[in-house]
């Protein structure tokens, strides 16, 4: 089957295009929000050889294809003959359902998701340069550092702008308004006056500015808010001049509010935020750590490890760095180790050919493959890679482990993870692999598991 037949029968058995409301893709997963789940078919989907599972969390219908999702996901937009995100019909009444914090979570995914790889990307290089400046190798007065730190930074520096872009599609408002009302927040005179420290009023009215370079929640608050005015603007403005007299209100509306109001709130809600994990990181990190480390995969398959994001970005904008990028990697190997250990255990041959890609696929920061493909299969090794990612994640915390930008461990991001507690992130990471490889062989698989499976499945057929 081409890529547009499986499509086709993915769609059609998630109750066809009527059924889909929004869908849009991560790293590895179709992420589907439908009007009713009732018609959904996970044995038909999860029948296709592409496919790995069929996942229902974070109030999505989520299909896992892995890393090759990027190349299905222009094929769905083609066939549902418009773009992933749309507004919400009146008649989805089970999808109005859907809990606070499934909303949220599907709100944090959608403006991150499609920031990865470039996250990724930057997060290297940014790594790559703090090693030879730590070396020696590269001054910070150079020109050629100056440039690659620019190449590097910019994406965090400018991050207000580029979620605007995202919100804007998430949010359906007009691209060059939310571009525009971001580009106010960084603005050069707005941000001088900030770094003066400078009392201002507007319109009589004190107020007091706050940093808008790294923000995450006031573009987002405002984007949200743009929504509501081009709503109103449709609904007064007569459609002949609408064009012309919307952007104007929008900008007159939504960017003093933005700066007077979200600032303020969004500064407030990253340090509470910020502090809560500090707090509790200072209090113990290995145990930290250890939490995060052991429950990290179990947030993937639920999808709501988005959630952990804005505290990330709120951790490296008040600190310059993260240490739950380094607690979360060792989760990730973990389940490569797990698939690792089946590998060196099993005898079936179709078996070994499934565990050597997903067992590779992890040192590049995806898990997805080895926990979909094997590790909840059989529950064990899933089980194992808990305990291995926990210990793993209990190292780093214990060393200080932290990330200098947003790069999802693996091996090409370790230069992201240089400098304090990089020996221990190593121990914890490589230790969880392989401590995770040497409890999946001795208690967490052995080929009675497959045959009970494929016995099970006989049966079901």
């Amino acid at each position: 089957m081409n890529k547009k037949e499986i499509i086709r029968v993915i769609v059609e058995n998630l109750g066809g295009k009527e059924n889909i409301i929004n869908f849009s893709h991560c790293s590895t997963r179709l992420r589907f929000d439908l009007k009713t789940t009732r018609l959904v078919n996970c044995k038909a989907i999860e029948g296709l050889k592409e496919v790995m599972s069929v996942v229902e969390a974070a109030g999505q219908v989520q299909v896992v294809i892995g890393p090759n999702v990027i190349y299905y996901y222009p094929v769905l937009e083609e066939f549902m003959d418009r773009e992933g995100v749309g507004a919400v019909p009146d008649d989805a009444k089970e999808y109005s359902k859907k809990n606070i914090f499934s909303g949220l979570i599907d709100i944090v995914s959608s403006l991150f998701t499609p920031l990865i790889d470039v996250l990724i990307g930057a997060g290297i290089l940014k790594g790559v340069l703090s090693i030879l400046v730590a070396v020696g190798w590269l001054g910070t007065s150079t020109g050629t550092y100056e440039i690659l730190n620019a190449a590097s930074d910019s994406l965090y520096y400018f991050l207000p702008i580029i979620l605007a872009i995202t919100a804007s599609r998430r949010f359906k408002t007009n691209l060059y308004v939310s571009v525009t009302v971001a580009g106010a927040l960084l603005y050069p005179n707005i941000t001088s006056l900030y770094n003066s420290g400078a009392k201002l009023t507007f319109l009589g009215i004190p107020f007091v500015l706050t940093a808008f370079k790294s923000s995450v929640f006031p573009i987002i608050f405002a984007i949200l808010l743009l929504s509501y005015v081009e709503r109103i603007e449709a609904k007064l403005l007569p459609e002949s001049i609408r064009s012309r007299l919307a952007p104007f209100f929008s900008l007159l509306v939504v960017v003093p509010i933005t700066i007077i109001i979200f600032g303020p709130i969004g500064s407030t809600l990253s340090n509470v935020i910020a502090h809560i994990y500090s707090t509790i990181y200072t209090w113990n990190p290995t145990v930290a750590g250890g939490f995060i480390g052991a429950l990290a995969q179990v947030m993937v398959v639920f999808g709501i490890h988005w959630g952990l994001f804005p505290i990330i970005f709120s951790n490296i904008e008040k600190f310059g760095f993260d240490t739950i990028l380094a607690v979360f990697g060792p989760s990730i190997i973990a389940q490569s180790g797990a698939t690792f250990g089946v590998y060196l255990k099993t005898k079936n041959k179709e078996l070994k050919k499934t565990t050597t890609p997903t067992t590779i696929m992890g040192f590049f920061g995806i898990s997805e493959p080895a926990i979909y493909a094997v590790n909840l299969k059989f529950k064990k090794p899933f089980i194992m890679a808990i305990i291995g990612g926990g210990i793993g994640g209990a190292i780093a915390g214990a060393t200080g482990a932290r990330a200098v930008a947003v790069a999802v461990a693996a091996v090409p991001t370790f230069p992201a993870y240089f400098g304090t507690g990089f020996v221990g992130f190593l121990v914890g990471y490589f230790g969880a692999f392989i401590l995770t490889a040497v409890l999946t062989y001795f208690f967490g698989y052995d080929d009675s598991m497959l045959e009970d499976i494929e016995l099970a499945e006989s049966r079901k057929g």
